[in-house]
């Protein structure tokens, strides 16, 4: 691993370029690499500049300091931010993990489970794995009917992840409502905050968030643990649960 440091003289925003490249290769030449190029940025307070360019062999990277700016004034509280990033039309979703990633060792052979997947920004590789351990998934818009979700007859219906505040999200908690007690439901990031919502309580904005990879979430009922990724802004308060709702955290 080749590390190289770029400081920007006159501001505090420091990019360190990490190069992945053979071992049996003596020769690095950046511009070969550029793509495989990981940066990680930290931006404090802005140089006096709409942008910096970055020199030597990463001309082509930028640093918008706007973005700082909108950062300090962004509030994201009380917004639908997931009108904006879901899929227009229902459509089916083919695709499985690579076998070199798959680590599926309890697969349902012949076994398929149809799922409907709300779209508020999902992820792909959430919808890899399920395709890996034998779902066939429709995956639909944020405003799909939940009626039409019932005529589906689904194994399981799936609430996406999703930026934003769940509390601005009242149309989607009524189609969470409306499905829940009807089949199986399931929720990741977005679509668990917004399953407490239609269960009577209530989530705030954590002061900082929750994010970052390789947490390790104990489950109380069996006892196992795995390893999560973890990027939300948002918790469901679990006092405001009404009672016969169970916490398994």
């Amino acid at each position: 691993m080749n590390t190289t440091s770029y400081i920007f003289p006159g501001s505090s925003i420091s990019i360190i370029f990490f190069f992945s490249f053979s071992l049996a290769s003596n020769d690095f030449n950046a511009e070969t690499f550029i793509h495989r190029i990981r940066v990680l940025m930290s931006l404090d307070n802005l140089y006096d500049s709409s942008s910096v360019h970055l020199r030597n062999h990463a001309h082509n990277g930028l640093v918008l300091g706007n973005a700082v700016l909108m950062s300090r004034t962004w509030d994201i509280v009380g917004v639908d931010l997931i009108s904006t990033v879901s899929c227009k039309k229902p459509y089916e979703w083919v695709g499985k993990t690579d076998m070199e990633w798959d680590f599926n060792s309890n697969k349902r052979h012949g076994e398929t489970f149809p799922v409907v997947e709300y779209d508020f920004g999902i992820k792909h590789n959430i919808l890899r794995r399920l395709g890996s351990y034998g779902c066939k998934i429709m995956v639909v818009p944020s405003t799909w009917p939940s009626s039409e979700t019932l005529k589906m007859k689904p194994y399981g219906v799936l609430f996406s992840n999703a930026p934003g505040d769940p509390s601005a999200l009242p149309y989607v908690v009524e189609t969470v409502k409306a499905i829940m007690g009807n089949v199986l439901v399931f929720g990741i990031c977005m679509g668990h905050r917004l399953l407490g919502h239609a269960l009577g309580g209530k989530t705030y904005k954590m002061k900082f968030g929750h994010h970052g990879g390789n947490h390790h979430v104990r489950n109380l009922i069996n006892g196992s643990v795995e390893i999560s990724a973890q990027n939300h802004n948002y918790v469901v308060d679990p006092e405001s649960l009404p009672n016969g709702v169970e916490v398994d955290c």
